[in-house]
C-alpha cells in the first residue's frame, strides 16, 4: 500500500487530540476536506495493512478498576495454544512474545481485583502455568505521539 497525503495526515495528525464528540470521523473529514466515509474507509485500510492496530482511548486503569502486567512461561510448542487461551478473555488487552523464561506477556484490566484474580486463576487452570503478576506501583505518562513526516507540520 502506497500512502497518499491523506493517509499520512490520518496517521500523524490524529495521534493526539482525536475529536471527542459523537461523530469524530465527520470532524476529521471536515478538517481534511474529504467525506466521513472516506475517512472510515482509509482507517479500515490502514488497519488491515497493519499501519494502525486500534483507535481508542488510553484510560487511567486505577480509576477504572484493576490491572496487572502478567507473564507465563510456555514451551515453544505451547505458545500458540496458550496465546489463544489468554486472548479468549475480554480483560486481556494484548499479549506479546519475548525471549525470556517468561515468554508470553500480557496486560489484564478488569472491573475490580476480584475479577482480575478470577481471570488469572482461569488462565492458570487452562494453561497449567503459574501466572507472574506485576501490578503497577507507579504510573508515568508517556506521550506516544510521533512525528512521522516533518513536512506535514
Amino acid at each position: 500500500m502506497i500512502l497518499d497525503a491523506i493517509d499520512k495526515q490520518l496517521l500523524q495528525n490524529f495521534q493526539q487530540d482525536f475529536p471527542l464528540q459523537q461523530n469524530p470521523f465527520m470532524q476529521i473529514a471536515r478538517t481534511l476536506g474529504i467525506s466521513e466515509q472516506q475517512v472510515i474507509t482509509k482507517y479500515q485500510q490502514l488497519s488491515k495493512k497493519g499501519y494502525i492496530s486500534r483507535i481508542g482511548a488510553v484510560l487511567n486503569h486505577k480509576k477504572m478498576g484493576a490491572s496487572t502486567l502478567a507473564a507465563i512461561s510456555a514451551k515453544e510448542h505451547q505458545v500458540d495454544k496458550f496465546a489463544r487461551i489468554i486472548n479468549q478473555f475480554d480483560e486481556v488487552n494484548h499479549n506479546y512474545l519475548r525471549e525470556h523464561i517468561y515468554n508470553i506477556w500480557f496486560v489484564i484490566t478488569a472491573e475490580n481485583e476480584t475479577r482480575l484474580n478470577e481471570v488469572i486463576e482461569k488462565i492458570e487452570q487452562q494453561t497449567g502455568c503459574s501466572v507472574l503478576s506485576l501490578p503497577m506501583e507507579k504510573s508515568f505518562h508517556i506521550d506516544l505521539g510521533f512525528t512521522l513526516w516533518p513536512s506535514l507540520q
